[in-house]
Protein backbone atom coordinates (compact mmCIF):
# COMPACT_ATOMS: atom_id res chain seq x y z
CA UNK A 1 0.00 0.00 0.00
CA UNK A 2 0.78 3.75 -0.94
CA UNK A 3 1.62 5.07 2.75
CA UNK A 4 2.72 8.58 1.96
CA UNK A 5 2.25 10.87 -0.90
CA UNK A 6 4.54 13.61 -2.05
CA UNK A 7 2.84 16.13 -4.32
CA UNK A 8 4.71 18.52 -6.35
CA UNK A 9 2.95 22.20 -6.04
CA UNK A 10 4.05 23.59 -9.68
CA UNK A 11 2.39 22.40 -12.78
CA UNK A 12 0.41 19.93 -10.73
CA UNK A 13 -1.23 22.03 -8.35
CA UNK A 14 -0.27 25.63 -8.93
CA UNK A 15 -0.63 26.79 -13.18
CA UNK A 16 3.68 28.20 -13.36
CA UNK A 17 3.63 27.59 -16.67
CA UNK A 18 0.66 30.71 -17.49
CA UNK A 19 1.94 32.67 -14.20
CA UNK A 20 5.78 32.49 -16.02
CA UNK A 21 4.57 33.62 -19.37
CA UNK A 22 2.47 36.27 -18.26
CA UNK A 23 5.51 37.35 -16.19
CA UNK A 24 7.10 37.98 -19.61
CA UNK A 25 4.53 39.47 -20.99
CA UNK A 26 4.16 36.48 -23.97
CA UNK A 27 1.82 33.70 -24.57
CA UNK A 28 2.75 30.05 -23.29
CA UNK A 29 4.90 28.10 -25.24
CA UNK A 30 2.68 25.13 -25.27
CA UNK A 31 -0.05 26.49 -27.61
CA UNK A 32 1.95 25.24 -30.51
CA UNK A 33 2.61 21.87 -31.27
CA UNK A 34 6.46 21.74 -32.36
CA UNK A 35 6.90 22.32 -28.32
CA UNK A 36 5.11 19.76 -26.72
CA UNK A 37 7.49 17.64 -24.52
CA UNK A 38 10.02 20.10 -23.81
CA UNK A 39 9.96 20.55 -20.29
CA UNK A 40 12.55 24.01 -19.88
CA UNK A 41 10.63 27.54 -21.14
CA UNK A 42 13.46 29.11 -21.25
CA UNK A 43 14.99 26.58 -23.81
CA UNK A 44 11.20 27.13 -26.26
CA UNK A 45 11.68 30.72 -26.21
CA UNK A 46 15.64 31.12 -26.85
CA UNK A 47 16.59 32.96 -23.72
CA UNK A 48 19.00 32.09 -20.63
CA UNK A 49 17.32 31.09 -17.68
CA UNK A 50 19.25 34.20 -16.48
CA UNK A 51 16.76 35.62 -18.61
CA UNK A 52 14.19 33.41 -17.81
CA UNK A 53 14.17 33.97 -14.03
CA UNK A 54 14.39 37.62 -14.00
CA UNK A 55 11.75 38.93 -14.04
CA UNK A 56 9.80 36.22 -11.86
CA UNK A 57 12.29 36.91 -9.40
CA UNK A 58 12.11 40.72 -9.93
CA UNK A 59 8.11 40.17 -8.52
CA UNK A 60 9.74 38.28 -5.72
CA UNK A 61 6.85 36.54 -3.72
CA UNK A 62 4.10 38.01 -5.02
CA UNK A 63 5.11 35.59 -8.43
CA UNK A 64 4.23 32.41 -6.12
CA UNK A 65 1.18 33.96 -4.63
CA UNK A 66 -0.39 35.08 -7.14
CA UNK A 67 -0.28 31.77 -9.40
CA UNK A 68 -3.67 30.31 -10.47
CA UNK A 69 -4.67 26.56 -9.19
CA UNK A 70 -4.54 24.30 -12.05
CA UNK A 71 -7.70 22.84 -13.03
CA UNK A 72 -8.06 19.61 -11.22
CA UNK A 73 -6.05 20.96 -8.42
CA UNK A 74 -9.08 20.41 -5.80
CA UNK A 75 -9.67 17.29 -6.80
CA UNK A 76 -6.92 15.87 -7.24
CA UNK A 77 -5.92 17.22 -3.26
CA UNK A 78 -9.63 15.76 -2.90
CA UNK A 79 -8.66 12.04 -4.17
CA UNK A 80 -5.17 11.94 -2.21
CA UNK A 81 -6.54 13.17 0.83
CA UNK A 82 -9.60 10.36 0.23
CA UNK A 83 -6.83 7.39 0.04
CA UNK A 84 -4.35 7.99 2.43
CA UNK A 85 -5.51 10.76 4.13
CA UNK A 86 -4.05 14.55 5.31
CA UNK A 87 -1.64 13.87 7.35
CA UNK A 88 0.12 11.51 5.15
CA UNK A 89 0.63 14.06 2.10
CA UNK A 90 3.14 16.65 1.46
CA UNK A 91 3.71 19.44 -0.39
CA UNK A 92 7.51 18.71 -2.08
CA UNK A 93 8.46 21.65 -3.98
CA UNK A 94 12.12 22.51 -5.50
CA UNK A 95 12.92 26.49 -4.63
CA UNK A 96 14.41 29.05 -7.13
CA UNK A 97 17.33 30.77 -5.94
CA UNK A 98 15.38 33.65 -5.54
CA UNK A 99 14.97 34.68 -1.31
CA UNK A 100 11.05 35.45 -2.58
CA UNK A 101 10.53 32.04 -3.90
CA UNK A 102 10.10 29.70 -0.11
CA UNK A 103 8.10 32.44 1.80
CA UNK A 104 5.73 32.94 -1.72
CA UNK A 105 4.79 29.24 -1.92
CA UNK A 106 4.53 28.86 1.72
CA UNK A 107 1.96 31.66 1.63
CA UNK A 108 0.31 29.61 -1.52
CA UNK A 109 -0.12 26.57 -0.02
CA UNK A 110 -1.84 28.75 3.17
CA UNK A 111 -3.78 30.09 0.98
CA UNK A 112 -5.21 27.47 -1.27
CA UNK A 113 -4.18 24.20 1.16
CA UNK A 114 -3.79 25.37 4.72
CA UNK A 115 -4.28 21.83 5.61
CA UNK A 116 -0.76 21.10 3.94
CA UNK A 117 0.53 24.77 5.67
CA UNK A 118 3.16 22.70 8.12
CA UNK A 119 3.83 19.74 5.44
CA UNK A 120 5.92 21.25 3.20
CA UNK A 121 9.02 19.94 2.08
CA UNK A 122 11.78 22.58 -0.18
CA UNK A 123 13.99 20.51 -2.21
CA UNK A 124 14.90 19.74 -5.79
CA UNK A 125 16.66 17.14 -4.89
CA UNK A 126 13.72 14.48 -4.42
CA UNK A 127 14.95 11.04 -5.19
CA UNK A 128 16.36 11.20 -1.32
CA UNK A 129 12.77 10.94 0.31
CA UNK A 130 11.85 8.19 -2.00
CA UNK A 131 11.08 4.64 -0.10
CA UNK A 132 8.87 1.85 -1.56
CA UNK A 133 5.86 2.42 0.29
CA UNK A 134 6.39 6.69 -0.75
CA UNK A 135 4.46 8.19 -3.97
CA UNK A 136 5.64 11.26 -5.85
CA UNK A 137 3.54 12.98 -7.88
CA UNK A 138 5.14 15.19 -10.61
CA UNK A 139 5.15 16.68 -13.59
CA UNK A 140 8.91 16.53 -14.37
CA UNK A 141 9.95 13.69 -16.19
CA UNK A 142 13.10 14.00 -14.90
CA UNK A 143 12.26 13.77 -10.75
CA UNK A 144 9.70 11.25 -11.52
CA UNK A 145 12.64 9.07 -12.89
CA UNK A 146 14.73 9.91 -10.25
CA UNK A 147 12.64 8.69 -7.60
CA UNK A 148 11.93 5.24 -8.83
CA UNK A 149 15.38 4.81 -9.31
CA UNK A 150 16.03 5.66 -5.70
CA UNK A 151 13.46 2.92 -4.37
CA UNK A 152 10.56 4.91 -4.86
CA UNK A 153 6.95 5.05 -5.90
CA UNK A 154 5.79 7.68 -9.02
CA UNK A 155 3.20 9.12 -11.15
CA UNK A 156 4.05 11.06 -14.06
CA UNK A 157 0.58 13.88 -13.88
CA UNK A 158 0.45 14.22 -18.13
CA UNK A 159 1.07 17.87 -18.98
CA UNK A 160 2.05 19.05 -22.51
CA UNK A 161 5.67 19.58 -21.75
CA UNK A 162 6.55 16.22 -20.57
CA UNK A 163 6.43 12.44 -22.40
CA UNK A 164 2.55 12.12 -21.38
CA UNK A 165 1.51 15.21 -24.14
CA UNK A 166 0.79 12.85 -26.49
CA UNK A 167 -2.29 11.58 -24.51
CA UNK A 168 -3.41 15.16 -23.95
CA UNK A 169 -3.85 16.07 -27.73
CA UNK A 170 -5.28 12.74 -29.37
CA UNK A 171 -8.99 12.77 -30.43
CA UNK A 172 -9.99 10.76 -26.86
CA UNK A 173 -7.67 12.95 -24.62
CA UNK A 174 -6.80 11.40 -21.32
CA UNK A 175 -7.87 13.18 -18.52
CA UNK A 176 -5.27 13.47 -15.76
CA UNK A 177 -7.13 12.69 -12.62
CA UNK A 178 -8.15 9.23 -14.43
CA UNK A 179 -4.78 8.45 -15.36
CA UNK A 180 -3.56 9.13 -11.55
CA UNK A 181 -6.19 6.58 -10.17
CA UNK A 182 -5.77 4.23 -12.72
CA UNK A 183 -1.93 4.10 -11.41
CA UNK A 184 -3.03 4.42 -7.28
CA UNK A 185 -4.75 1.05 -8.06
CA UNK A 186 -1.90 -0.46 -10.10
CA UNK A 187 0.44 0.83 -7.40
CA UNK A 188 -1.23 -0.56 -4.77
CA UNK A 189 -2.52 -3.91 -6.42
CA UNK A 190 1.48 -4.40 -7.63
CA UNK A 191 2.63 -3.48 -3.66
CA UNK A 192 0.32 -5.84 -2.09
CA UNK A 193 1.35 -8.88 -4.34
CA UNK A 194 5.18 -8.27 -3.79
CA UNK A 195 5.11 -7.56 0.51
CA UNK A 196 3.01 -11.07 0.65
CA UNK A 197 5.08 -12.98 -1.89
CA UNK A 198 6.85 -16.06 0.66
CA UNK A 199 9.69 -15.60 -1.45
CA UNK A 200 11.42 -12.30 -0.37
CA UNK A 201 13.43 -10.19 -2.70
CA UNK A 202 14.03 -6.50 -2.42
CA UNK A 203 11.39 -4.77 -4.04
CA UNK A 204 12.46 -3.76 -7.49
CA UNK A 205 11.02 -0.61 -9.31
CA UNK A 206 10.76 0.00 -13.35
CA UNK A 207 12.76 2.76 -14.78
CA UNK A 208 11.49 5.06 -17.38
CA UNK A 209 13.20 8.79 -17.64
Amino acid sequence: MIEQVLCDMDGVLADFVSGAAKAHHRESPYLYPKNYGTFDIEKLWDISAQEFWAPIDAMGQDFWLGLEKTPEADELVALLTERVGVESIAILTAPSDDPGCVPGKRAWIRKHYPQFSKQIIYTSAKGFLAAPTKLLIDDRDRNIDEFRRDGGQAILLPRLWNRLYYGLVTQNPVQPLDWIRAHLAYLNFQISVLTTNTIQEPLTQGSTR
